[in-house]
């Protein structure tokens, strides 16, 4: 997703002039109650850049079968570029993360403040982090708070494998598909071998297939963010157990067959999951919203904040779509656009509400 939609929305707004700070955190809305206007948002930079920050990087892209260079593909890397932050290095040694809210030592907190730094504010952080950020906003609004007291989120988990061998020589018979998989809680499965062309992996270690699998993670009280990652992972071994249901030859007498995982260290044994994918999504920006019956009648549209230069959007808001989904996203910003500028004019599918 950040690569084939995430980076070329941000590169289109980037060539078009929008200018996008990187390694801020909002952490309040200050609302003007006389004139019902936000005129401050409190930011911490969580980071000093060394110059223009590119947040992206370029994978060369090269056929596996043919050894043909293909070009470059413009990707999210995994953590951020630590040489172009200040002390980035040890920024990097710290373990520090910014996903989580965590800024360098002595973090500049500074204010933007209306008709200076900004008109019209677009609310776009994700709902489980607005509670504290919107406190003015509530007391201001009664309808915000109506909408973020019955707006709820999970955490969610996935796993992905990639295989040296082809499902099908498992005994799955159903080509490249999407399925429910009935093992709870990772019951959604899926093929995601259209990807693996734009991998480069070392002579003799391409892969065949790779798999992805999701589903929700429960919440626990005191979770540390190493106990939610290590249950993701305790989660994805406890499946692969299981997963004869589906891939009868991925089973032996002795349980999985590890060895169907490619591997570049050629571990033994469950060892060999150490080189796979697995990720607990916890944080607040992570956290799937859900479409919980009773809930959505309480949702706001993009201009209904009841702050005069406030709009709102995400896949929380009253979207036409209603339920978390990058589409309903993109139609809330599209409605959000709209609101402000007067355009798009028509926006696909808008019209037709998946839940009312």
């Amino acid at each position: 997703m950040g690569d084939t939609a995430i980076a070329p929305m941000y590169e289109t707004l980037a060539k078009r002039g929008v200018r996008v700070e990187f390694f801020q955190q909002v952490t309040n809305l200050g609302v003007d109650r006389a004139r019902k206007l936000v005129d401050r948002i409190d930011i911490v930079r969580q980071a000093r850049l060394l110059g223009e920050y590119d947040p992206l990087c370029s994978v060369e892209i090269q056929s596996q079968e043919h050894s043909k260079r293909m070009g470059q593909l413009r990707c999210w890397p995994s953590v951020p570029k630590w040489d172009k932050l200040v002390n980035g290095s040890s920024l990097r040694d710290s373990g520090i993360d910014f996903e989580r809210g965590e800024a360098e030592p002595n973090a500049e907190r500074r204010s933007l403040h209306l008709g200076a730094d900004f008109d019209t504010v677009v609310l776009a952080i994700s709902p489980a982090a607005l509670a504290p950020i919107c406190a003015e906003v509530m007391e201001v609004s009664p309808a915000v708070a109506r909408m973020l007291e019955n707006t709820h989120t999970i955490m969610t988990q996935a796993f992905q494998i990639s295989m040296n061998t082809d499902p099908k020589d498992l005994g799955f018979d159903h080509g490249h598909a999407a399925m429910s998989t009935f093992v709870e809680p990772l019951d959604t499965g899926a093929d995601n071998s259209q990807v693996l062309w734009t991998e480069n992996w070392p002579d003799g270690l391409s892969p065949k297939a790779v798999w992805y699998f999701c589903g929700v993670l429960d919440d626990a009280d005191g979770d540390t963010t190493d106990e939610v990652i290590d249950r993701a992972k305790r989660n994805a071994l406890d499946y692969l157990a299981h997963i004869g249901d589906q891939w009868p030859g991925a089973v032996g007498l002795d349980g999985f067959r590890w060895e169907i995982l490619v591997d570049p260290e050629n571990d033994v044994g469950e060892a060999r999951f150490d080189r796979q994918y697995w990720r607990a999504n916890s944080t607040a920006t992570e956290r799937y919203v859900q479409s919980l019956p009773g809930t959505v009648k309480h949702r706001l549209a993009v201009d209904e904040s009841g702050i005069d230069n406030l709009f709102l959007a995400g896949d929380w808001t009253k979207n036409g779509f209603n339920l978390g989904a990058v589409e309903a996203t993109v139609m809330s910003g599209m409605q959000a656009s709209r609101a402000i500028s007067g355009h798009p004019e028509r926006i696909p599918w808008e019209s037709y509400p998946w839940m009312t």
